[in-house]
C-alpha cells in the first residue's frame, strides 16, 4: 500500500535524503530506488545538494547560502550600476491579462498541483457506512447527476478463519519468491514500467498523473479498510509469521491489490487513446464469466480430451482460428497492442496481489476486493481525465456469502457469479451510463500524459 505523489518526488524516498542516498540503492524500490545514491556523489555543492536549490529554497534550511546571496547582491546593485526603479513592468503571469487555464495549471509546482487534483477526485465521492453487517457504500455523482454506486461488504469472520488456512500454505512460496515480495513493499514502479515501457524522462507526466491517481486510491482505500474493520492474517495465527512487516492498519481490501489493478487500467487506457481508440470496455478483459470458474475449466479439459481425436473437432477448431485471424487482421491498428498491454498488466498485478499473500499480510479475498476497487477506481479516474466515460452504475461485492476457500483466479473477469454482482443487459453485456466531471487539473495533466505516449 502506498501514497507518493508525482514522478519528481518518486525516486525513492530513502535516497531524497542525499547524503544517505546510498541507502536508496540498497532499497527494495527498484531502479528508481538507486536514484538516491546520486545524492552522495555531491553532498554539498551543486544544484540538488545542501548549497544548491535545497539550500536556496529552504528544503534544507542555509543561513550560510542565504548570507552569501545578500552579500552578493549588495555588491551588484553598488555605485552606478543601480539608479532607482522607474518603470515596473508587469510579470509574464499574473498580470490583468487573464492566462488560460492549462497555462495556470503547469506553472504550478507539481506538488500543487497533485494537491488540487486531488481535490477535484475527492469531491464527487461520498462514503456511507453500514454495522450490520459491515458494508460501505461508495457513491460517485456526476455533473448530470447520475450515480455509480459501489458496496461493499466484509465477508464474515469464518471466511477469514478459514482462509488462514490458505495463507498458511501459501508460505510454501516464500523462499521462491522473497526478492519479489521485498521488492514490491514501495510502489511497483519497475515492475510496471518493465510491461509498459515507461521512463521518468519521456513520461513525465504519465507518472505525475499516476501518483495523483494512487493518492486518490489509497484514501479512498484507508477508508474502507477503517470501516470494514477486518484483522490482519497474523491476528488469527501465530503460525503466520509474515516475512514484511505488518501494515499498522487493516487488512480488507488490499490496497496493494487496488493500486496495481488501478494501473493497469489507467494505463491502457492512454496507450488505447494514444492509437485513436475507445478506453478498453470491461467486458472486454478476459472474456465470458462461466468460463474462468475451476468447475467451467476442468469440463472443458475433459471435453477436450475426448474429442481430441475427431477430426470433426479439428476442423472446427481450425476455421475458428482462421476467423480469429481475420478477426485480427481487421481489427484497428495498434488494438492488438492494447489488448496484449492490458492483459499483461493486469497479470502483473495479480501477481503482486498473490505476493501479499505470500508474505502473510494479506487473505485471497483481500486480493479480490482490491482487484474490483481498482477497476472500477479506475474507470472513475477516467472519468474525470476524459471528461466522459461509461461505468458500471452498480456494484456489489461479497453482497451474500462466499465460499471459504475462495481465491482469485489468473485471468478471472469481474462478474463472477458469488463474489461480485453486476448488473448486465439481456445481451449478456454490463449496464453502464455516462458520467462526465469536471475536473480541469487532471484533465489538463492527462492531455500532457496522453501526448508523451503517443510520442
Amino acid at each position: 500500500m502506498s501514497g507518493w505523489g508525482p514522478m519528481a518526488g518518486s525516486a525513492g524516498s530513502a535516497g531524497s535524503a542525499g547524503s544517505a542516498g546510498s541507502a536508496g540503492s540498497a532499497g527494495s524500490a527498484g531502479s528508481a530506488g538507486s536514484a538516491g545514491s546520486a545524492g552522495s556523489a555531491s553532498p554539498i555543492v551543486g544544484l540538488d545538494a545542501v548549497m544548491g536549490m535545497p539550500g536556496y529554497s529552504g528544503f534544507v534550511p542555509n543561513t550560510m547560502l542565504a548570507h552569501s546571496l545578500t552579500l552578493s547582491r549588495d555588491l551588484l546593485l553598488s555605485g552606478s550600476a543601480f539608479n532607482g526603479l522607474t518603470n515596473v513592468p508587469n510579470p509574464k503571469w499574473g498580470s490583468s491579462e487573464p492566462a488560460s487555464n492549462a497555462d495556470r495549471i503547469f506553472r504550478l509546482q507539481p506538488n500543487v498541483r497533485a494537491m488540487l487534483a486531488d481535490l477535484e477526485l475527492g469531491a464527487n465521492i461520498t462514503f456511507s457506512a453500514n454495522q450490520n453487517p459491515k458494508s460501505t457504500k461508495i457513491e460517485a455523482t456526476s455533473t448530470n447527476s447520475t450515480k455509480m454506486t459501489v458496496n461493499i461488504t466484509r465477508p464474515k469472520s469464518k471466511i477469514f478463519q478459514e482462509q488462514t488456512k490458505i495463507v498458511l500454505s501459501y508460505a510454501d512460496l516464500r523462499a521462491e519468491r522473497i526478492n519479489e515480495v521485498v521488492s514490491q513493499v514501495v510502489p511497483q514502479t519497475t515492475f510496471w514500467s518493465a510491461v509498459a515501457g515507461l521512463t521518468p524522462e519521456r513520461h513525465r507526466y504519465t507518472w505525475e498523473l499516476l501518483g495523483i491517481g494512487f493518492a486518490f486510491v489509497t484514501k479512498v482505500v484507508m477508508k474502507l479498510k477503517f470501516e470494514l474493520d477486518a484483522p490482519r492474517p497474523q491476528e488469527y495465527s501465530r503460525l503466520v509469521q509474515p516475512i514484511v512487516l505488518t501494515p499498522g492498519f487493516q487488512a480488507f481490501p488490499s490496497g496493494h491489490a487496488t493500486e496495481a489493478y488501478f494501473a493497469a487500467e489507467v494505463i491502457s487506457a492512454l496507450n488505447a487513446m494514444a492509437c485513436d481508440l475507445k478506453p478498453p470496455k470491461l467486458e472486454d478483459l478476459y472474456g465470458p464469466a462461466e468460463a474462468q470458474s475451476p468447475a467451467a475449466q476442468n469440463a472443458a479439459s475433459a471435453a477436450s480430451a475426448a474429442s481430441a481425436a475427431s477430426a470433426a473437432s479439428a476442423a472446427s477448431a481450425a476455421s475458428a482460428a482462421s476467423a480469429e485471424d481475420s478477426k485480427k487482421s481487421t481489427a484497428p491498428q495498434g488494438s492488438e497492442d492494447v489488448r496484449i498491454l492490458r492483459t499483461q498488466l493486469h497479470r502483473m498485478a495479480y501477481r503482486i496481489a498473490e505476493n501479499r499473500v505470500v508474505a502473510g499480510v494479506h487473505f485471497p479475498v483481500d486480493s479480490i476486493a482490491g482487484q474490483a476497487l481498482g477497476v472500477l477506481l479506475a474507470q472513475y479516474f477516467l472519468a474525470c481525465c476524459i471528461g466522459k466515460h461509461d461505468i458500471p452504475s452498480d456494484f456489489a461485492l461479497f453482497s451474500g456469502d462466499c465460499p471459504s476457500n475462495i481465491e482469485p483466479i489468473l485471468d478471472k473477469t469481474l462478474s463472477g457469479v458469488g463474489t461480485y454482482n453486476l448488473v448486465m443487459t439481456k445481451k449478456g453485456e454490463l449496464a453502464v451510463k455516462n458520467f462526465s466531471f469536471s475536473c480541469p487539473v487532471v484533465a489538463a495533466i492527462w492531455t500532457k500524459a496522453l501526448a508523451e505516449v503517443k510520442f
